[in-house]
């Protein structure tokens, strides 16, 4: 359904609904349309927790207009040859937004297509929010968007694909933010796509903020809003890396320390049609070049050494950085004996005594060993990265099995090793969870590295508390000092043993740990969706919240 569509409408009568919908809901079948999904699983999940209604639209305009800030957003859309219906949708999804301060900023990168040009012409007398520039030649998607953002009059600008959509109540969440968080400068949600049928799949529900898996991959992609004096202060899009410019431009702005916030909805509805890349990830290589080419210019800025390639066995956007292996003699490993029956706040100080001058310390369950030449050098070339205060590596059986691709927590405490049991080729993961480097919260205590600074702070830090010291009590510390700690694949530990396939099964530990953590453990896992639980050692969705109003 669409209020712009209709060959016999005149743009009186268009322009006379839109007049009436500023203001008033849209229709409910047109609500109920934004729901549909591919998968009977998803559309019900979105029906029990996305499903805007009349009533919920309604609350949040009237919530909207009573904001102590309200600010105004800058709709970014470099438009060429789109499809026509394709075009409608979008500024349509714009138009129904629940929250009324915006303005669309299309620019048309000298299209050729009829239909493009001569909906552009109506859409630039439809709504006095609604600008059209026109370029005089094709300038490319950078250029095209670099001149919406100098037109741009929002204290936020929010990039729109000409052939994407809107949440109805994507712009009033963000606005929420920026009321309870002033100080931000990035807000991003999740996101999912549209098929070529028009209706939704692929969610993509993300962590918080992770600056190490974003080299990993561009997965804070849509919706993204910036304070449009950071993109100006960044220059806006960097044309050198055109096809992965939001990937390029998130790395250079992480690099003046912003702060960023997620929004754990999905807010933005990336279109699939043959000539996408979401649909054809073949259709522009370009793109992929870009990415890799952005990753390492932006290691080049942070005097970081290392390469960058895509990895060939995943899904295409997905790569590794490989950091410069450290010299054996910044490290030293200290063998634990078994990991579930040590005391650690001994097994620390004695390998704080062993290591003499080397800065950083390995510990390494002794049924464990590597699979390559370079997995202790991989664990440690984290620490490049003055944040990454520790790592944990990958861990399989004799028979190529995952015991530990990175570890979860849930709010009652409960640690949970994701994908294990999978053969390792099977399981790459949600967001290519086993398969390539990203933050974590918790490091497998059988395989880590610790910066030894870390180490005796932490342990300055245990002895005038009383918690006890362990590897998950020192990474959930390590993470409250704002410190990040890091899971990589690349260093893969193999183990025939099948006791060390359980990290913790010990009552008494968890009721210990939880009650030591419980304020930070019942925020949940940072790094794992609150819309999605774990089943059967699977990423699933998340069925067991009560139902919740979009408009909370």
């Amino acid at each position: 359904m669409s209020v712009l569509r209709g060959k016999k409408s005149s743009m009186d009568t268009i322009k006379a609904r839109i007049r009436k919908w500023r203001n008033a809901p849209p229709p409910e079948i047109w609500l109920k349309t934004m729901v549909i999904s591919e998968w009977p699983d998803y559309e019900s999940w979105l029906f029990r927790y996305a499903f805007l209604s009349r009533e919920d639209w309604l609350h949040q305009r009237k919530i909207s207009r009573k904001l102590p800030k309200r600010p105004l957003f800058s709709m970014l859309t470099p438009v060429f040859n789109v499809a026509r219906e394709f075009l409608e949708e979008c500024v349509e999804s714009v138009l129904f937004q629940s929250y009324p301060y915006w303005e669309l900023l299309l620019v048309d990168d000298a299209s050729t297509r009829a239909e493009t040009r001569s909906f552009l012409q109506q859409l630039s007398t439809l709504d006095d929010r609604i600008s059209v520039h026109h370029n005089p030649k094709n300038l490319g998607i950078c250029k095209a968007t670099n001149a919406a953002l100098d037109r741009a009059r929002g204290e936020f600008s929010v990039f729109l694909d000409h052939d994407d959509k809107l949440a109805p109540n994507a712009l009033y969440e963000v606005a929420k933010v920026m009321n309870t968080h002033p100080e931000a400068d990035i807000i991003y949600s999740d996101r999912d796509l549209i098929s070529i049928r028009g209706s939704r799949f692929m969610h993509l529900f993300k962590p918080k903020w992770a600056p190490e898996t974003i080299l990993s991959s561009n997965y804070l992609c849509h919706l993204t809003s910036y304070r449009t004096t950071l993109l100006r202060e960044l220059n806006g899009l960097d044309k050198e890396t055109e096809g992965s410019q939001d990937h390029d431009l998130i790395l250079r702005a992480e690099e003046k320390q912003p702060h960023v916030y997620h929004i754990p909805k999905v807010l933005y509805h990336w279109r699939q049609h043959p000539e996408s890349v979401a649909y054809n990830p073949q259709s522009k290589e370009y793109a992929y070049k870009a990415a890799s080419l952005s990753v390492r210019k932006a290691l080049m800025r942070r005097n970081l050494a290392g390469t960058v390639e895509e990895i060939s066995h995943l899904w295409r956007g997905n790569y590794r950085v490989m950091l410069a292996r450290p010299p054996k003699a910044d490290f030293h490993v200290h063998k634990v004996a078994d990991f579930r029956q040590v005391r650690w706040q001994e097994i620390f100080a004695q390998a704080l005594s062993e290591s003499d001058s080397q800065p950083y310390l390995i510990f390494l369950d002794f049924r464990l060993h590597p699979k390559s030449s370079d997995a202790l050098e991989e664990l440690v070339s984290w620490f490049q990265i003055a944040a990454v205060c520790m790592t944990t590596g990958k861990i399989l059986n004799d028979r190529k099995e995952i015991i530990h691709a990175g570890l979860l927590y849930n709010p009652e405490g409960k640690i949970i090793s994701i994908y294990q049991g999978a053969t390792e080729k099977a399981a790459p993961g949600y967001m290519a969870w086993a398969a390539s480097i990203h933050n974590v919260s918790l490091v497998h205590p059988g395989c880590f590295a610790i910066r030894k600074k870390t180490l005796h702070e932490a342990l300055e830090t245990f002895r005038q508390s009383d918690r006890s010291l362990d590897p998950f009590s020192l990474s959930l510390q390590v993470q409250a000092s704002q410190k990040r700690i890091v899971y990589t694949p690349f260093a893969r530990f193999s183990c025939k043993p099948s006791e060390i396939m359980q990290p913790l099964e010990n009552p008494e530990y968890h009721e210990r740990f939880f009650a030591e953590w419980k304020e930070t453990l019942k925020q949940g896992d940072p790094y794992f969706s609150r819309n999605l639980e774990i089943r059967n050692n699977d990423i699933a969705l998340n069925f067991s919240r009560p139902s919740f109003r979009t408009s909370d």
